[in-house]
Formats: structure tokens, C-alpha cells, sequence
């Protein structure tokens, strides 16, 4: 799979390594999941993927997009089923059990999408699958969320308790200009992933899901071939954090911005 192929690849193959430690990454998949459809959420950190997955899930005709790649859930899904020998038999057990009417949802960083093309997994699906690539139009603001997210062990807004303060914490410029240069460099790999294979995707930026959630399954659900209901009621709309409450909000993104440009 073309994923492969991009000089970054190997960059993202930590949750591979640790996988491979318990299982084989033989990628043979069931028949049955050959023929369903699947929807994966490609995204980098605080780019509004559990918002996404929300909004996708709302209506309870799809399962709630998860990160069911890291190496953790793995493992622990081992422990409690013997059968499973190889990253293929996984994929198989999940997707057979999460997915709703045929439908299998799942969020993807570039290390998921990494086992997924190096096991020969996606090679088996990518004809059935649609891809969503979510991005945050400032990455300043993206990088500064991670960076707080990092430091308070807080990783997604919906997590936050009553009373964190989630927003406060001390700011490096330089942590900051090399997390907007990851993110970049994420979201490229998920570009050419795209385009050299030829997948069915949609582009969306977080700010647009928060704007209009209906709009953007719309989107997702025109590639899909099927309709995505909405259900309000059932999704918290929260804003991720960013450098709202940071000292020296100014002189920071001036930094950092201009850092980026120069470079």
C-alpha cells in the first residue's frame, strides 16, 4: 500500500513494533469484513476527531469511531481472547463486533494507518472504505491545545473536570513550533495517502464541525453512499482548548507564526 512508499512512513511505526511483540502481523482478514463498508477518521492530536466521531455516532446507526489500533487496546483484547493469534484475527473480532448494519467506524493516526498498510489490512478494504481527514485551520492554536493537553494528561475536552483548568500552563516557543511542524508533517502523510491510492475521502476542518455538524456528515455520508443522521441531543459541542488564557497570548502566536513562515 502506498502509505509505505512516503520517505516518513517508518516515523509512525511505534504502535506497529509494539504490536508485533505480542502477535503476528500476519494481515489476513475474514471474508465477511471484506465486504463491508468502513468509515476511518484519519486525524493528528486535538484536531477535533472526538467531536467527529460524536457527531457520526450521534444517531446510534454507527458505532463510536475509536483509536482501536494502539498497542494497549490490543494487548488487552489479547488477554481476554486466546483465539486471537494475528493483527488480522483483531481487526476482524472488532470490526465484526462494533460495526452496525455493516457499517465499521474507527479513528486513524498515522501510525494506525501505518499497521493497517503495512500488514496488507487496508490493501483487503480500501475499495469499501471512506476516508475523513480532519484538520484544525490553525495549527498554532492545534499545537498549543496539545502541548496543555500533554502537560494536564487531559486529551480530549470531553474528559475535563469540573473546575480544571485545562488552559493554564507554562508555554514554550520552541515546544510549540515543533509540534505545528509534527502536525504538518502528519497531514501530509494523510495527503498522500489520498491521492496515491486513489480513496474515496473528505476533507474537513474542525472549525467547520463545530460551525455545522449536519452539513459535514452530509459530506461523509455522499462519499458513503448512505445517509448520516444527526441527533443534536446526543453531542456536547465543547471548544478544545487553546491559547485563550495563556500569558502573552500575542507575542506567542507572533513568534511561532513568524517562525513557521521563515522556515
Amino acid at each position: 500500500m502506498t502509505f509505505i512508499n512516503h520517505p516518513n512512513a517508518t516515523s509512525y511505526s511505534y504502535h506497529f513494533n509494539k504490536i508485533s511483540e505480542s502477535i503476528s502481523m500476519d494481515g489476513g482478514i475474514k471474508e465477511k469484513c471484506k465486504s463491508m463498508d468502513y468509515i476511518f477518521i484519519l486525524f493528528t492530536n486535538r484536531s477535533g476527531s472526538n467531536l467527529l466521531s460524536a457527531c457520526i455516532s450521534s444517531s446510534r446507526q454507527f458505532n463510536t469511531p475509536s483509536e482501536f489500533l494502539n498497542h494497549d487496546e490490543v494487548e488487552k483484547s489479547l488477554e481476554i481472547d486466546s483465539s486471537l493469534k494475528t493483527v488480522g484475527d483483531y481487526f476482524s473480532a472488532i470490526a465484526l463486533n462494533d460495526n452496525v448494519d455493516g457499517t465499521f467506524c474507527a479513528k486513524l493516526s498515522c501510525d494506525h494507518l501505518f499497521i493497517l498498510c503495512a500488514t496488507g489490512i487496508m490493501a483487503q478494504i480500501i475499495d469499501k472504505s471512506t476516508f475523513v481527514l480532519i484538520e484544525r485551520s490553525d495549527k498554532v492554536d492545534q499545537a498549543i491545545s496539545l502541548n496543555l493537553a500533554v502537560k494536564n494528561n487531559i486529551w480530549s475536552s470531553y474528559l475535563e473536570k469540573e473546575g480544571s483548568n485545562s488552559e493554564e500552563c507554562d508555554i514554550k516557543e520552541q515546544e510549540i513550533v515543533d509540534i505545528c511542524y509534527s502536525i504538518i508533517d502528519q497531514n501530509n502523510i494523510f495527503e498522500f495517502f489520498m491521492v496515491d491510492s486513489m480513496a474515496s475521502s473528505v476533507k474537513l476542518l474542525y472549525e467547520d464541525i463545530v460551525a455545522n455538524p449536519k452539513s459535514c456528515l452530509d459530506r461523509i455520508a455522499e462519499k458513503l453512499g448512505k445517509p448520516i443522521p444527526y441527533m443534536a441531543s446526543n453531542v456536547i459541542i465543547k471548544k478544545q482548548a487553546d491559547t485563550g488564557k495563556t500569558a502573552n497570548k500575542t507575542k506567542l502566536l507572533s513568534e511561532v507564526r513568524s517562525r513557521l513562515i521563515s522556515a
